[in-house]
């Protein structure tokens, strides 16, 4: 994390390392004087949308993270752990683990190079000062593709397809269609996966948090579009298109 937080500070997008204390697992950077954002003011503002994909750009042309964080092999791990050690899985999950792998076997025909990523894109990572964006906490950051902090991004702030659609857009600045379905079936993943760290920290955190409740959201959230036509689409499009 320290040297990630660095190097994201070197691209201009992070704020500024001042110290690092290993023994007492703490990290202090620089203050950053803008406003934290919030799921609502992403999805009420096609401008700030825009923004964001910018200071993603510049986030993935930041000097190149340490660490691996490619979601699919990180997914595996968490699950080999949740089975291992009998933690909470929701009903269900290993029948649709078949679809998970069929959109990450897809994704690997036409891999993405990997870039540095945040890997953990909540709204509240995201500070506006007016001028730029920022993007803080990088906790869970290392190398991996583009795209999947596009579609964590996306499922973590609820963005729906034409939101979605414009992220993209602005990202890669051309409308790729192979490149929405990417984000799309990324996200559908990183709520898979996400899920699984959930019943983990459940298991493990001794942080007073209801992590159930925030797992069993995800999952509630992607029932529905891996049982509807949602997932046919995507799994067709990253088919038919190259990324």
């Amino acid at each position: 994390e320290r040297v990630n937080t660095a190097k994201a500070h070197e691209a201009g997008v992070g704020a500024a390392l001042i110290d690092s204390l290993p023994k007492e697992n703490a990290l202090v950077i620089d203050w950053i004087e803008a406003k934290t954002l919030h799921a609502e003011d992403i999805k009420s503002s096609p401008v700030l949308l825009t923004r964001i994909a910018a200071a993603l750009l510049q986030l993935h042309s930041a000097p190149l993270f340490q660490g691996n964080f490619y979601f699919s092999n990180i997914r595996k791990k968490y699950l080999d752990t949740v089975l291992n050690n009998h933690y909470f899985l929701p009903a269900e999950y290993l029948y649709y683990e078949s679809l998970i792998l069929d959109l990450e076997a897809a994704l690997s025909i036409n891999p993405e190079p990997l870039v540095s990523c945040n890997n953990d894109l909540l709204a509240e990572n995201f500070m506006d000062d007016g001028k730029k964006i920022w993007i803080i906490d990088y906790e869970y950051a290392g190398l991996n593709e583009a795209s999947f902090d596009i579609g964590n991004l996306a499922s973590e702030t609820g963005l729906n397809n034409e939101q979605l659609e414009l992220l993209c857009d602005a990202y890669w600045q051309k409308h790729l269609p192979g490149k929405i379905a990417r984000a799309k079936a990324w996200s559908m993943i990183a709520r898979f996966g996400w899920t699984l760290w959930a019943s983990i920290q459940e298991a493990v955190s001794p942080i007073d948090f209801d992590f159930r409740t925030w797992g069993m959201k995800k999952w509630n959230s992607l029932l529905p579009e891996l049982n509807g036509n949602h997932y046919n689409l995507v799994l067709e499009n990253l088919k038919n298109y190259k990324a």
